[in-house]
């Protein structure tokens, strides 16, 4: 009975590391969240991130997004089941656009490069830079277009469900 391996021990500190968060599943999908946003932020980090975890004379930098609204102004509500979240980064060339779509689920959009111009049927038409960020529209169709001279390249992070999609069809707008 006795002692335990290196390696069962580093598995077992592992495992705790990765419960849930007590309190249900809104605490752990807005644990979720709050992780997705740290890495998002630390790719887009110019400078190394420090090995320490905590240093005394980190200063704050400006904030890159905060909202509890999607650009049309519905307040964001995470889904049930089990949480996954999903990164992509989206690249739509010079004249290039994507189909009439929908999200179920939020999706935190940064712009990196170029513009992008998204149509929202009867909520409007809006433009994104390089340097933008938006909380997209949940269960309304758009359509994304880059009417620039340059690619467009958003990082996009779905915070769905395991059995959730990152995007459904759309037959229009509305």
């Amino acid at each position: 009975m006795g002692e335990k391996t290196v390696t069962e021990m580093e598995s077992e500190a592992t495992a705790k590391r990765w419960r849930p968060i007590a309190g249900g599943r809104g605490s752990s999908f807005a644990a979720g969240f709050l992780l997705a946003l740290a890495c998002v932020a630390a790719v887009l980090s110019l400078a190394p991130a420090p090995l320490r975890a905590y240093d005394a004379t980190a200063s704050q930098t400006d904030s890159i997004f905060t909202s509890n609204q999607t650009i049309i102004g519905q307040t964001i509500a995470y889904p049930a089941g089990t949480p996954m979240l999903r990164t992509i980064i989206l690249t739509v060339p010079p004249g290039g656009q994507n189909a009439w779509h929908s999200h179920e689920t939020p999706v935190f959009g940064y712009m990196l490069e170029g513009e992008l111009t998204i149509d929202y049927g009867s909520k409007g038409v809006r433009v994104y830079r390089a340097g933008d960020a938006l909380l997209e529209a949940i269960d309304w169709p758009h359509q994304a277009s880059n009417r620039g001279t340059v690619p467009a390249r958003i990082l996009a992070l779905n915070i769905g469900t395991e059995s959730g999609t990152f995007a459904v069809p759309a037959a229009g707008a509305k």
